[in-house]
């Protein structure tokens, strides 16, 4: 189970796998930013995107979940950037939660199954951004790291 330390360092873990690449997620009309404090806005919306998308890829929404996690990627940067709308820690807490709750219930081939297809869409969300495929995939394999460690549960003894 996540909580806010862990959700911050999983943010900023991928903010620093992403690195000075955060201008494939800036519109192009936003010339004023910084590269390195957006760093962890970019990862806490990547990591709540991939969250969500596993979530209702575990519910057998897997084709919404492919779609919709692009689409609230779009959205979430949109906010972020023309809007000043930042996704809360407590936001991404509760994804984690709820993702959690449903790989508990669905078991760890279906939560692997579900990541793996997130982790595609993420990658070709990214490449569609311009990214080059080796770091589309880099970065991908990288949020889908540290949004599984949100979801793990602890081995019972």
């Amino acid at each position: 189970m996540s909580d806010h330390a862990g959700l911050e360092t999983a943010a900023d873990a991928i903010g620093d796998e992403i690195g000075l690449d955060t201008s494939y997620f800036v519109p192009p009309d936003q010339l004023d930013f910084d590269p390195i404090t957006i760093g962890t806005a970019v990862g806490l919306i990547l990591l709540s995107g991939f969250l969500d998308g596993v979530r209702k890829g575990l519910q057998d929404q897997a084709k919404a979940a492919g779609e919709g996690t692009v689409t609230r990627l779009a959205d979430a940067f949109s906010n972020l950037f023309k809007h000043g709308r930042q996704l809360s820690t407590a936001e991404v807490e509760a994804t984690a939660a709820a993702t959690s709750a449903a790989a508990e219930a669905a078991g760890p081939a279906r939560l692997s199954a579900a990541s793996e297809m997130i982790e595609i869409a993420l990658t070709r969300y990214f490449r569609d951004l311009g990214m080059p495929d080796t770091d589309a995939r880099r970065l991908a394999s990288r949020v889908r790291t540290e949004g599984l460690a949100q979801v793990q549960t602890p081995a019972q003894p």
